[in-house]
């Protein structure tokens, strides 16, 4: 979980490849102390009016008032956008019950795929979806469709990775149409200090997302200065207040063409020295043929 003075970021875990979307009790019990809060506060007078403000089933939320289940993740991501539920409580037990309205205007939800022995997968963004990630639409129905995987090396190191479909040319010829990056987040945190100047990112802003070489103006400008490696291509500012996300690039998964084959022309030094020898060997034969007769 990690908390920004701009930006609020929620871990949110799924377990398994069936994501698990149940929460653990003490999440449970945190959730309905802030349902009895608001109660107090007269925000609702029922149960049932909680419940379908939130598109819930009256009947299920009952069963959690009764101890009988546990809340669901859409439940907590729907009472932290409607009613302000401070999820920092609801996740650790500090802090108020409910969001200042500066403090959750801002609220963004980081999701990440746990296997059984909870080791995080990587998350696998395909083109076709990333205009939806980078606007978070529906996030907690669209992980669940998202392939998730590891690789061999990434798998017990810190960090929560992503990869991303590349679309495009303004990263040839470092980075080519149709090839995959494989990137660790950066908390917001860590962007003043730890973003080096010709590193590549994924940008993901409230509009798009790109992949792009930074330079961090942040302390100067409170802006990323945003290159591509393809000339053609301007760069560009974007304001810190408009990145949602960083992702370091760590790995390209790049495509294999078996039908290339190397020029016979292009031999290596060793081919050349091989060819000087047979050459030669064949001059020494006919020498030892021309003598005999």
């Amino acid at each position: 979980m990690f908390t920004y003075n701009k930006n609020l970021y929620i871990c949110l875990c799924y377990v398994g490849s069936s994501i698990g979307l149940q929460m653990n009790s003490k999440v449970t019990e945190r959730f309905i102390a802030c349902y009895v809060e608001l109660k107090k506060l007269d925000k609702v007078r029922s149960a049932r009016q909680f419940a379908l403000s939130l598109g819930f089933h009256a009947q299920s939320w009952n069963e959690i008032l009764k101890r009988r289940r546990d809340v669901t993740l859409n439940l907590v991501e729907r009472a932290v956008e409607h009613y302000a539920f401070n999820p920092i409580f609801l996740y650790k037990g500090e802090g108020s019950f409910f969001l200042d309205v500066n403090q959750g205007s801002n609220l963004r939800v980081l999701q990440v795929v746990t296997d059984h022995m909870g080791r995080e997968n990587i998350v696998h963004v395909p083109t076709k979806a990333q205009a939806g990630y980078a606007a978070q639409a529906e996030p907690l129905e669209a992980i669940k469709s998202f392939v998730n995987y590891t690789i061999p090396g990434l798998e017990h190191r810190f960090g929560t990775f992503r990869s991303f479909e590349v679309a495009g040319d303004s990263m040839v010829p470092s980075i080519q149409a149709g090839e995959i990056v494989v990137c660790r987040y950066v908390a917001p945190d860590f962007w003043l200090k730890q973003l080096q100047d010709n590193q590549v990112y994924v940008v993901v802003s409230k509009e798009d997302l790109v992949i792009k070489r930074i330079k961090n103006r942040l302390q100067e400008h409170g802006a990323l200065h945003l290159y591509s490696d393809n000339a053609q291509y301007e760069p560009y500012l974007m304001p810190e207040s408009d990145v949602q996300e960083l992702w370091l690039v760590e790995k390209v998964i790049k495509s294999f063409d078996q039908k290339i084959v190397p020029s016979e022309k292009t031999g290596t030094t060793a081919d050349l020295l091989e060819l000087v020898r047979l050459q030669s060997g064949i001059i020494e034969e006919l020498r030892s043929q021309m003598t005999t007769n």
